[in-house]
């Protein structure tokens, strides 16, 4: 299964590359801010809060892929019967050149510390897909970002780019 997730978000990184294949003209890296830290708060049965880093590897200015980015994120989910952590990690693909952005997020997470009623402590690998929207400015500090997806099934986030 990890196996296959991994081979699953290169490809998806390739696939957007391949579409999209950049040129000296289209590639962008002066002045955008290329990293990002944000909490990220959602709405499940019980709740996720998340705490992620952001690193962009590609900025494209003429293509409907504006950047793709790696995410990294540690938080905790969980209901009423208990609580387990989460460690994530995700490519994160934007679309459009303004500030306001559609996003979409690939990959998986590990949950580890589970604690149920009715079971003992497990470990497991699952998905990370989401779809939103998200407000950052080119050369602004704030980020902010709302969608839905799994496991925040509703989520929001507050961050800082540098």
């Amino acid at each position: 299964m990890k196996i296959f997730i991994i081979v699953l978000i290169v490809f998806v990184t390739f696939e957007a590359m391949a579409v999209c294949q950049a040129t000296r003209d289209s590639v962008l890296s002066v002045n955008y801010k290329k990293n990002v830290v944000y909490g990220t708060f959602g709405l499940y049965p019980g709740a996720t809060y998340n705490l992620n880093y952001e690193r962009q590897i590609i900025h494209l200015v003429k293509c409907s892929v504006s950047s793709i980015n790696i995410r990294l994120g540690y938080g905790v989910y969980g209901d009423l019967a208990g609580s387990e952590k989460l460690f994530l990690l995700s490519s994160n693909f934007i679309f459009g050149q303004g500030s306001s952005h559609f996003e979409t997020d690939l990959g998986a997470a590990y949950l580890f510390d589970i604690v149920r009623m009715n079971s003992e402590n497990e470990n497991g690998v699952i998905p990370v897909i989401n779809a939103g929207y998200r407000f950052q400015k080119k050369n602004g500090h704030f980020v902010f970002r709302t969608g839905i997806g799994w496991p925040d099934c509703i989520y929001m986030s507050l961050g800082f780019a540098m």
